[in-house]
């Protein structure tokens, strides 16, 4: 049960850094226009 829900955890928070990848790229690139 721990180990599901360290992996959950994990996953969850891959998922928010990658959100956050993609925002600070979107920001950059429409930073000049």
């Amino acid at each position: 049960m721990i180990d599901r829900w360290q992996t959950r955890r994990f996953r969850g928070k891959s998922g928010v850094t990658i959100a956050m990848l993609i925002l600070a790229l979107v920001m950059l690139t429409f930073a000049p226009l």
